[in-house]
């Protein structure tokens, strides 16, 4: 990057009061073109600013509890549970209580794959398994358990999910885990918006597409021509299925924009959300989970471009003049 481009970049930042650290537009600059480099916005500035700015952190793990999604959000498609823990209790998919000799007959008398994680601080894929159940013994894994014994791994708060089918065009990238679409919706002057969004990939036989390979969408609904994962490696088609990126579109795309959108107009304490969407096999839009903090911007970035685009002024504006600063 040219000394007079990283000039331009610590001058922009000053302007809003921030000592930039250029190590991101560094990076940012070795796949971008053009002179739009310093809008990139950097992971420190966002976590320590721009995000606390626009969301209620406070309020954030009872908002993010996926067992809270079904009162939440009524009426909104998803994965269909089967048993949630909550706070150390057993509930039905319809919040009755079960005690521990029911729940355990509840899941056992269930033949084949489930997905047990848990229902906060998912983040990443962390603990979500593949639980399969056979004449009422279950295997997590290839270990040999019961629910006793996946309460002491998973805690006071869980759920136990049926399967998703997800729609076959966007499984043929990668079957074996639910692909989903990453959504970033942003609150500005009442009205919210579609800011980003890439279609998240599994890999490497994972049930989940968290560390996967992720692929910007443009907003016709249609994949860039290629994947470029946060270390920037770039892929034209999928390394385990060999799946083109290039001319997919996103099936039922605009009903999926309009999905989130809706549901973002009942967060009113987050002006910024993060959304794992799916598309079921009618093409219609499914809630998997949403992130209301550290909602890992970079993919965007180096998928789609600086986060903000053409409305970079307007929101660190917004954000700086909600934090008492002006530029």
């Amino acid at each position: 990057m040219a000394p007079s481009v990283e000039r331009e970049i610590v001058k922009y930042w000053a302007s809003y009061g921030l000592k930039v650290h250029l190590v991101w537009h560094r990076g940012y600059a070795s796949i971008c073109s053009g002179d739009n480099v310093h809008r990139y916005i950097p992971e420190d500035i966002y976590y320590a600013h721009i995000e606390p700015a626009l969301n209620r952190y406070e309020l954030a793990d009872a908002y993010a509890d996926k067992n809270e999604y079904n009162r939440l959000f009524a009426n909104v498609a998803g994965p269909v549970t089967l048993l949630r823990r909550m706070n150390g209790r057993f509930y039905d998919v319809n919040y009755k209580s079960l005690t521990a000799n029911q729940a355990s007959e509840l899941v056992g008398n269930f033949h084949g794959d489930l997905i047990i994680k848990p229902s906060i601080d998912s983040g990443d894929g962390k603990n979500v398994c593949k639980l399969t159940i056979e004449d009422g013994h279950f295997k997590l894994g290839d270990e040999v358990t019961d629910l006793v014994r996946l309460t002491n791994s998973y805690g006071k708060d869980f759920l136990i999910q049926f399967v998703f089918k997800q729609h076959p065009a966007i499984a043929e990238f990668h079957p074996s885990s639910v692909n989903t679409i990453r959504f970033y919706t942003l609150r500005l002057d009442d009205e919210i918006k579609v800011i980003s969004a890439v279609l998240r990939c599994g890999n490497m036989g994972r049930c989940f597409d968290n560390r996967g390979i992720p692929c910007g969408i443009n907003s016709d609904g249609r994949l860039n021509d290629h994947a470029t994962t946060k270390t920037f490696q770039k892929y034209d088609t999928h390394p385990v299925t060999g799946k083109a990126f290039r001319g997919f579109v996103v099936p039922g795309w605009h009903a999926a924009c309009d999905f989130v959108k809706l549901l973002h107009q009942d967060l009113k304490y987050f002006d910024s959300v993060s959304w794992d969407i799916t598309i079921d096999p009618d093409s219609n839009p499914c809630l998997m989970e949403m992130n209301l903090t550290f909602q890992e911007i970079n993919f965007h970035q180096v998928n789609n471009g600086p986060l903000y685009g053409d409305l970079t002024d307007e929101v660190l504006s917004h954000v700086f003049r909600k934090n008492g600063r002006s530029k």
